[in-house]
């Protein structure tokens, strides 16, 4: 059987400002704005789009938990940076883990 719910909640911790969070999987929706952030990047707006991509990942979790601008400003750019880039790895492990049983997962 494929089992969805195992991508919907498939997540990773994260321990920000003292408090941990389980960052979701982002959606089908979540790539498409994705796309759209990152469409026009360049050197000069790298920094914005990188907080509007943090600000997208960061506030699809677990505990609901939105967090503003203000506090992503306040991280160092390299952590904005990893967690964006860690967020994106999840498709691999959901790839590799939840449904390797299924028909789909052996046809690769």
């Amino acid at each position: 059987m494929l089992d969805l719910d195992k991508y919907i909640n498939n997540s990773i911790r994260i321990k920000m400002f003292g408090k941990e969070y389980d960052i979701l999987e982002p959606t089908v929706a979540m790539n498409m704005e994705m796309k759209k952030i990152e469409e026009n990047l360049t050197e000069d707006n790298l920094h914005e789009k990188r907080l509007e991509a943090g600000l997208l990942l960061l506030n699809h979790n677990k505990q609901k938990r939105k967090f503003t601008r203000e506090e992503l400003s306040a991280l160092p750019f390299e952590a904005l940076t990893r967690v964006t880039a860690e967020v994106a790895l999840l498709r691999l492990k959901a790839d590799k883990d939840p449904n390797s049983e299924s028909r789909s997962r052996t046809e690769k």
